[in-house]
């Protein structure tokens, strides 16, 4: 079993000790270092690139996006993980499109960070279920008035089964296709949508109220990407 390794930060010495204690109960998660602030989250990420960064967005000297730049370019490697208060919903989108893996409000379960932490570490992402609860509230607007139009039928399928969590091997098989002929049309997707990642497909589609025009047997996204504990 791999260790995964974990650099935390926030200012809250009560919550670091809550994390701490929270990642010793599990064998294969290892928190290397903790951080108080953003300059010195970013020299234990040099020291030790970790296979996770965890931090709370409201980390003194810890600019949201800014910081998913710098880490990645120490760090390439390392996944970012979000701790957010509710009311910091609205920086998903940002966020997600500047590269994290994993956006969690404060409040959740421990055992919702440890699913998290794993889940990013083997290439997947999760959102708080109640952060995409929210996204979905905003108006439709854009939702018919041509946001797609670009979209060919073909596409738009394709777009709404990537919203479902279809991987692209998954997609060639429901539409009788090569991969590689799936995986070009995701590349015309992102660009006609100036999306650059599933993750901020997936978030994109449900601020943009796009799931409310499928079938009503189509699962929604909550129950397709791993969200809020669900496995």
């Amino acid at each position: 079993m791999n260790t995964i390794s974990v650099v935390f930060a926030d200012h809250h010495p009560l919550v670091r000790s809550g994390v701490r204690a929270t990642l010793a109960l599990e064998n294969d998660l290892e928190l290397v270092a903790e951080a108080q602030n953003g300059q010195e989250a970013l020299s234990l990420i040099k020291m030790h690139r970790p296979d996770v960064f965890l931090f709370y967005l409201n980390t003194p000297g810890l600019h949201p996006l800014e910081t998913v730049q710098e880490v990645q370019a120490v760090s390439t490697q390392t996944k970012l993980v979000v701790l957010a208060p509710p009311n910091e919903a609205t920086l998903i989108y940002p966020m997600v499109r500047a590269g994290i893996a994993g956006y969690l409000l404060e409040h959740e379960e421990t055992q919702v960070l440890v699913g998290a932490i794993r889940t990013v570490y083997q290439g997947g992402n999760w959102f708080s279920k109640e952060v995409l609860a929210k996204l979905a509230q905003k108006p439709e607007e854009m939702v018919r008035s041509g946001i797609v139009a670009d979209l060919t039928d073909r596409e738009l399928s394709i777009l709404f089964l990537i919203a479902e969590g279809k991987t692209n091997h998954g997609i060639a098989r429901d539409l009788s296709l090569a991969e590689q002929t799936i995986r070009n049309y995701v590349s015309r997707i992102y660009d006609k949508l100036n999306l650059h990642s599933r993750s901020e497909l997936i978030v994109w589609t449900r601020e943009q109220g796009l799931l409310l025009e499928r079938q009503p047997s189509r699962r929604p996204i909550s129950d397709v990407i791993r969200v809020n504990g669900d496995d």
